[in-house]
C-alpha cells in the first residue's frame, strides 16, 4: 500500500503487532534483569532466601508461552496462504510483500 507522496504506509495489523512483540521483548528483558538481580541478591545475602523466593518459572513461561503460540499461528497461516495459492494457481513472485 502506498500513499499519494510515495512513501509506504503500514497497515494497521502490522503496527499492533510490531507494538505487541517490541513489548514483549521489553518485559522479558525486564524479567530477565529482575529475575538476575534476585539470583545475585539471594547468592550475596543467604539469610534472606526464605524472605524472596526465586521466580525463574514465570519469566520461562512468559518467553516460552507466547513463543508457541506464535510459531502454531504462523505456521497455520503460511498454511492456509499457500493451500489459497496452489487453488488459484499463482506463486511468491505475482504477490510481492
Amino acid at each position: 500500500m502506498k500513499n499519494s507522496d510515495g512513501s509506504k504506509q503500514m497497515q494497521y495489523s502490522k503496527k499492533i503487532l510490531t507494538a505487541m512483540i517490541r513489548l514483549w521483548f521489553a518485559g522479558a528483558v525486564f524479567g530477565m534483569i529482575f529475575v538476575s538481580v534476585q539470583l545475585c541478591i539471594l547468592l550475596l545475602v543467604p539469610e534472606i532466601t526464605l524472605n524472596m523466593p526465586l521466580s525463574l518459572d514465570a519469566i520461562l513461561n512468559y518467553i516460552g508461552i507466547p513463543m508457541t503460540g506464535g510459531t502454531v499461528g504462523y505456521l497455520l497461516k503460511s498454511a492456509i496462504e499457500n493451500k489459497e495459492k496452489i487453488q488459484h494457481g499463482t506463486s511468491d513472485e505475482d504477490h510481492p510483500l
